[in-house]
């Protein structure tokens, strides 16, 4: 049987890579993550970075809080990240 692949979401791509990066920065693996949130396997948080699946808002603030970043500059990538796919969706769609 064939396994199937996991589709990516380019604004969640944008997203995880900004996560990773975080991560990486605060020295948290993703064992470290899966151990903060509570999460059975550290396969969410790669699934997170990959762009496979966004953040449940649920996790967010533990997130943040976690990787030492500012709640501005977290919404500030994700307004960013969510702007591009609406403008690639509106592009040359006249009213």
């Amino acid at each position: 049987m064939k396994k199937r692949s996991k589709k990516l979401i380019p604004k969640y791509v944008k997203i995880g890579k900004f996560l990773q990066i975080a991560r990486k920065k605060a020295g948290l693996s993703q064992g470290d993550m899966k151990n903060i949130l509570g999460y059975q396997s550290p396969q969410i948080i790669s699934d997170w970075e990959r762009g496979i699946c966004g953040v449940p808002l649920t996790s967010i603030k533990q997130v943040l809080e976690a990787y030492k970043m500012k709640e501005e500059t977290f919404v500030t990538k994700w307004l960013e990240a969510h702007r591009e796919e609406l403008e690639k969706l509106f592009k040359g769609k006249k009213n």
